[in-house]
């Protein structure tokens, strides 16, 4: 009997032995796992089911045959209530409640009864037996109930769950149908006791369904490690041919060479299991490192959008009483309600302008919230850029000569209008005029504004503070400012940039700096497209 025949005169075996151990490796894949436990689990009782085919057909004595043929139907009626059990742990990642196990079981308490100790499925007159038709269509609905159920859970599952996850559903649904086809049709789709081919072709799609499935719920890394276990499993059968070969040998010397070979073959298969079962620690530990990391950094994730929001709801409570207090102490300090002495005002104008830049700071926080979270809004029209400029000096000059800073401009006459969201550009300036006078101690900041083709550009330089080369590189991100720009003015909130520049970015325009250096200043520079 050569190779071939052989593998074909047991396949039966063969692929109980295959699903078995595809069985051992889903289980210990992830032992922890509620998915792999119920697959496993599956596995093993499909692998039982071939065996019992085996023993079955093996079976010499009658009643050793009538046994058999019974549990083949018990054991049948087991698959798809375990199948139940895994589709639910899938689609829900755990496994049902015991009290909902427990009374899906019941039918099985009754099958049980109906398979050993009745005449319902299987009926012996003397040596003779045969499947009753009647029990038979019994486990038929049995199990295309339970089938039922179950692909109707996926198919649900399979709407509220990502992309990827409905994937691993596909797979499941593909290798169930290859599977329980092959068992429905071996079972009640034929006369399998005298259509011994049906079984042949069961057994087949046996192991390729319950191979689509395993690919589902085993890692990410499935294919590397089957790649990784290829040349054990080309050793394993090269060890199954020679000593095959050895068995049916005719002559001692071709028992000798076959005996070398088969150390040469013993011994690389137990260097390379090592190798394997090394790089398969290493991979698992590195997918376990792989899981953390992404779990750490969906968390931060949504920790940042949870303080995104907070800060946005925080701003929005605070803005309105800071709004009304400020205008009722503008009030006060313009005698509306009466007359006020001149300390009486100081105090006032004090607890104005702090409330000011408090509202200023709310805004703030207000507009980076609205762009981490995806909500900035542009509402675009003609404008023209030389009034917005002047208005933006005019309301920071006071502050300019309290510093004793001058602010010089060189506004190009007659400008084109450009279209821009007028009230964020407006931001944009006032943000950049106001670090410019912020980080200067002396000196001037220039303002220009010309027309460069279809663009107008504007610059805005100071002969401030300048920026590290350090400083360039996280210049633009949230918090990020310099530690001589907090040692100098500690009342900024380090995102004025970073607010500027999604602006800017929002408008599809470009945004430049530049600096040579600490305390030579810098200048920033964006343009806007002419009408």
């Amino acid at each position: 009997m050569d190779v071939f025949s052989f593998v074909i005169a047991h396949n039966t075996t063969l692929a109980a032995v295959i699903i078995l151990s595809l069985g051992i490796w889903v289980y210990y894949d992830r032992r922890r796992d509620h998915r792999n436990v119920a697959f496993g689990t599956l596995l093993v009782v499909v692998a039982m089911w071939i065996l019992t085919l085996v023993l079955w057909r093996d079976a010499d004595e009658p009643e050793s045959k009538v046994f058999w043929l019974r549990s083949l139907f018990f054991i049948g009626s087991l698959i798809p209530l375990l199948f139940f059990i895994f589709v639910s742990a899938v689609a829900t990642t755990r496994s049902p409640a015991l009290w909902v196990q427990g009374l899906t079981a019941l039918p099985n308490a009754f099958l049980f009864w109906a398979a050993y100790y009745s005449n319902l499925v299987v009926n012996s007159v003397g040596d003779a037996h045969f499947v009753v038709s009647s029990g038979r269509n019994l486990f038929a609905a049995h199990f295309a109930m339970l089938l039922s159920v179950s692909l109707a859970i996926i198919y649900y599952a399979s709407r509220r769950m990502d992309p990827k996850d409905r994937i691993k559903l596909i797979y499941i649904l593909i290798g169930a149908t290859i599977a329980f086809d092959a068992v429905f049709a071996v079972l009640y789709g034929t006369s399998f006791t005298s259509v011994p081919n049906t079984i042949f072709i069961a057994n087949i799609g046996l192991v390729i369904g319950m191979s689509v499935m395993a690919s589902s719920i085993l890692e990410k890394d499935f294919i590397t490690r089957v790649r990784l276990l290829g040349p054990q499993l080309f050793t394993v059968f090269a060890l199954f041919v020679v000593i095959f070969n050895i068995v049916i040998t005719e002559t001692q010397i071709d028992f000798a060479l076959r005996l070398v070979m088969i150390s040469i073959l013993i011994l690389y298969t137990a260097l390379i299991t090592r190798t394997f079962i090394e790089e398969v620690h290493r991979m698992q530990h590195v997918q376990v490192l792989s899981d953390q990391t992404l779990k750490l950094n969906k968390a931060l994730i949504d920790a940042d959008r949870l303080k995104s929001r907070f800060v946005s709801l925080a701003s929005h409570q605070l803005r309105s009483p800071v709004s009304g207090i400020r205008a009722y102490l503008q009030m006060l300090r313009n005698e509306d309600f009466g007359k006020v002495n001149d300390e009486q005002k100081r105090i006032l104008s004090t607890n104005v302008d702090a409330l000011g830049q408090l509202g200023e700071t709310i805004d703030t926080f207000l507009d980076a919230t609205k762009i981490q979270l995806g909500k900035l809004e542009l509402f675009k029209g003609e404008v023209l850029i030389d009034k917005s400029i002047r208005q933006a000096i005019a309301e920071l000059e006071p502050l300019a000569k309290k510093k004793g800073l001058t602010i010089n401009y060189a506004i190009q006459p007659d400008l084109p209008p450009t279209i821009c969201d007028e009230g964020k550009i407006f931001h944009v300036l006032i943000n950049l005029l106001d670090n410019a006078i912020k980080y200067s101690k002396n000196g001037e900041v220039a303002v220009s504004a010309r027309q460069e083709g279809n663009k107008i550009v504007i610059r805005v330089k100071d002969q401030g503070l300048g920026l590290t080369a350090e400083e360039k590189s996280h210049i633009f991100e949230v918090f990020s400012r310099g530690m001589e720009a907090v040692r100098l003015d500690a009342g900024g909130s380090g995102l004025g940039l970073y607010i500027v520049k999604n602006i800017l970015d929002a408008h599809g325009v470009t945004f430049t700096f530049d600096s040579e250096g600490r305390n030579k200043g810098s200048t920033f520079v964006f343009s806007l497209p002419v009408v």
